[in-house]
């Protein structure tokens, strides 16, 4: 049999360390559903960080091998550098 737990009582004075406790005690039983939705709002967003990542390296080493043979480094490739660095710290700041 199993042993049933009081539910949470949501909206209480508390203590510090007694909102540390519930705050642990609310993870603990809901550990499940957390990770889920976590996983569901992080994982698209991972993957956009990770293809702008790639064309932002991409674009530095073609602005990096076009500015020995080009008079000028500054040209398509810095935009589109300017892009997918302004998309990859738009996901950095939503996924931390």
């Amino acid at each position: 049999m199993e042993n049933l737990r009081p539910r949470i009582e949501f909206y209480r004075q508390r203590s510090f360390s007694e909102k540390m406790n519930i705050t642990f005690a609310f993870i603990r039983e809901n550990w499940k559903p957390l990770l889920i939705y976590s996983f569901y709002v992080i994982m698209p967003i991972c993957l956009i960080q990770a293809y702008a990542l790639n064309s932002m390296l991409s674009a530095s080493f073609a602005a990096g091998t076009n500015a020995t043979i080009a008079s000028s480094p500054f040209g398509s490739s810095f935009i589109n550098f300017a892009t997918n660095y302004g998309v990859l710290m738009c996901c950095m700041m939503v996924g931390s």
